[in-house]
């Protein structure tokens, strides 16, 4: 509805493809859709509120080159755009920062990533082929996290590769956002309960 398809076009950039899908189709189909036409080795998923920090794909794509031969994916640091908002998204902000990020940052250390948000992450195109791309589901980019740890591969995190999404503004709209993720969490534990308690080399 906001007329996406067609201000995309009317840039005129060659190098731009702009798939359409039919309506209420969901996310997974679109990012498995794209994935079909795909050809070059790493693909990025962005979420469409989010904008890219400096050299944030440059930064990714060097820690994908330059990480561990069994590494197919590398998450992004996703940070909070809005965050002047009001008080609840100067809460998020912290909550991204000192929550996720730095989670993640541990976690990396460890060589135990447990969640490449499709907010903003890279695969390996042939990965991402062999495990049949996302699961049409509610937690569609945590279950393809696990399907590619319980294949023995690992997720890098990439903390200089930032981009900043808009966060709920409003009571109503964040308690329905951690509502959803709650219900992704348990969605993906009931699929994969073993994968956030297995020992990782």
């Amino acid at each position: 509805t906001d007329r996406t398809a067609q201000i995309v076009h009317d840039m005129g950039y060659r190098w731009i493809k702009v798939l359409r899908q039919s309506r209420n189709r969901g996310k997974a189909a679109a990012m498995n859709r794209a994935l079909e036409t795909a050809q070059h080795d790493l693909v990025v998923t962005l979420d469409a509120d989010a904008i890219l920090f400096g050299d944030a794909l440059w930064s990714m794509v060097e820690r994908y080159m330059t990480a561990e031969p069994d590494v197919r994916a590398i998450s992004g640091c996703v940070l909070v755009r809005n965050s002047r908002d009001n008080w609840l998204t100067r809460a998020q902000e912290w909550d991204y920062f000192h929550g996720l990020a730095s989670m993640k940052r541990m976690q990396s250390r460890y060589q135990g990533t447990v969640i490449a948000e499709a907010a903003f992450t890279i695969y390996d195109r042939v990965a991402l082929k062999e495990l049949g791309g996302w699961r049409s589901d509610v937690a569609e980019d945590v279950l393809l996290t696990w399907d590619m740890l319980q294949k023995g591969w690992r997720v890098g995190f990439a903390e200089d590769a930032c981009c900043f999404i808009i966060v709920p503004a409003d009571v109503k709209s964040f308690l329905q956002q951690r509502m959803r993720h709650a219900r992704v969490t348990l969605r993906a534990l009931a699929e994969l309960p073993g994968e956030l308690v297995k020992r990782r080399r």
